[in-house]
């Protein structure tokens, strides 16, 4: 293995890909750091500097207060932690053998729509319904996706 990129990652920035590439390849921001354990303030410098180096990407799903993000895995991130896997858990290639990729594509008209569903990726879902400002029936992401869904079914 060419150690070029791991031998440069510290301990947070590998529980970080490693998480990343457990879980498919995405994450939402806030709740990555209880994943791995860390707080934010400790875990975003080591972040933004993945997301610098190309190894992964934040993609702002929220415009609320306080923006949320989703973190991706990159190829070249994907690439690191594998090479890191090898290394690290000789025997261990099944690992390595699941594809958890999903492929929008391949997907049925039902499923593409599910999985957009801003749910997915709300950091509040186990809350919501339960508390009176987090209402599904005020939520601004919902509220605009139900809208976009709408538009496309006229645009059709």
């Amino acid at each position: 293995m060419s150690n070029q990129h791991s031998d440069q990652l510290s301990e947070i920035e590998l529980k970080i890909l490693m998480q990343l590439y457990k879980s498919g390849g995405s994450y939402i921001q806030r709740n990555l750091w209880k994943a791995i354990n860390v707080d934010g303030k400790t875990g975003l410098p080591h972040l933004l500097k993945l997301e610098k180096r190309g190894l992964v990407v934040r993609e702002k799903i929220s415009d609320s207060r306080r923006a949320q993000y989703l973190v991706k895995l990159t190829p070249e991130g994907r690439k690191v932690i594998e090479e890191y896997i090898r290394a690290t858990t000789p025997g261990k290639k099944e690992v390595l053998e699941v594809d958890y990729t999903l492929r929008f594509e391949e997907l049925n008209p039902a499923e593409r729509v599910l999985v957009t569903l801003p749910c997915l990726y709300c950091p509040y879902l186990e809350y919501c319904g339960k508390a009176k400002h987090l209402d599904p029936a005020k939520c601004e992401l919902f509220s605009k996706w139900i809208l976009s869904k709408t538009q496309q079914s006229e645009s059709r």
